[in-house]
């Protein structure tokens, strides 16, 4: 996680991120989430699957961030593709970039690149993560996601607990 490449940008740090993540429904949907991430009014959409522990990984980016990580990046399997996520700490702002590609591909699929503040990264995934565990629980997570990932729980009350100033 830790050690991930620089992201290079010009950017003006914005507000304007959201983040969706959700399980998808029924025995069909076990194993998968569909998420989106939009910064500045532009999107990538992703399908994780259980193959790795997409929401468990990105709680843990981001609380690296709060603890004054440099650069991080995580992967998610969505079976198929790669989704190929980079966060670059710069005075309290974050450079991310997200990548979906081919596994079999150079170039990608989807992407989307900005700059946001690092307080408001940290508000909208925490509150998603939240939205989650309020939804299924964490029994009820384990049971739909995969046994071998439980909810990350201890990374979501430090995300939650996370003061908005620079480490």
């Amino acid at each position: 996680m830790p050690g991930g490449p620089t992201i290079s940008s010009t950017g003006r740090p914005v507000d304007d991120v959201a983040f969706e993540y959700r399980l998808r429904p029924g025995w069909g949907g076990a194993g998968w989430a569909d998420a989106r991430l939009e910064v500045g009014g532009n999107a990538v959409e992703m399908g994780p699957s259980y193959v790795t522990d997409a929401l468990g990984d990105l709680l843990r980016a981001v609380l690296a961030l709060t603890q004054g990580a440099a650069d991080v990046s995580v992967s998610w399997d969505e079976e198929g593709t790669w989704v190929v996520w980079r966060f670059a700490l710069d005075a309290g702002n974050v450079r991310l970039h997200v990548d979906v590609r081919g596994q079999d591909g150079p170039a990608a699929e989807r992407q989307l690149s900005g700059v946001v503040r690092r307080d408001a990264l940290v508000h909208v995934v925490a509150r998603e993560a939240r939205a989650v565990l309020d939804e299924h629980g964490e029994e009820g997570y384990l049971r739909r996601w995969s046994d071998e990932y439980p909810f990350p729980t201890a990374e979501l009350r430090a995300l939650e607990a996370w003061p908005a100033q620079d480490p």
